[in-house]
């Protein structure tokens, strides 16, 4: 509300690849990093870079590439002007980085956005992961999310596995990560 997320959201950005860079620098590979997008970075005025031309500006400026990086949003993120979020993540898709859906069930799941955004990864929301272990409805719903992500290549990743019985359950239904 305030107009602060913009610079809020470009100090993350930079922080994260210069972390990336120094790890690189000391012989480490890292993995991707996953790093959240705000809604409002998806609506960039008449007179600010777009989001992907930020992204790839603070990619240049750390020596980091676009593959080393995820971008997250969750479902709303894209609710409020789905023309615009949609051509936003196009140009982020297009500039080389991976985009991950964040909170899958939360928000409005519409399955249109499967469809339409393009995506990598499906990040299923804690809250499945709570109730895995003896809820059957919650694990039908784990089975299909997991079928149709494979049907559509993506990744999913469980957010929350915090015990050995929800890890070796989501490992025996083939879950990426």
């Amino acid at each position: 509300q305030t107009g602060q997320i913009r610079d809020l959201s470009q100090w993350v950005l930079d922080t994260a690849c210069s972390q990336l860079e120094r790890w690189r620098q000391e012989g480490l590979q890292p993995p991707r990093l996953a790093i959240n997008l705000s809604s409002v970075q998806l609506e960039p005025s008449a007179e600010e870079p777009s989001v992907g031309e930020l992204l790839l500006a603070t990619c240049r400026r750390h020596g980091i590439t676009p593959d080393q990086i995820e971008l997250e949003i969750t479902e709303t993120a894209v609710l409020r002007n789905r023309a615009l979020a949609l051509q936003q993540l196009e140009e982020v898709v297009a500039g080389g980085f991976r985009l991950g859906i964040d909170d899958f069930g939360t928000g409005y799941s519409s399955l249109s956005y499967l469809s339409r955004l393009p995506f990598d990864v499906l990040k299923i929301d804690r809250s499945f992961i709570d109730d895995l272990v003896g809820n059957e409805r919650c694990q039908a719903l784990i089975r299909t999310v997991l079928a149709l992500a494979r049907d559509m290549k993506l990744k999913v990743v469980a957010e929350g596995v915090e015990q050995a019985d929800q890890r070796d359950w989501l490992s025996r239904m083939d879950c990426d990560f």
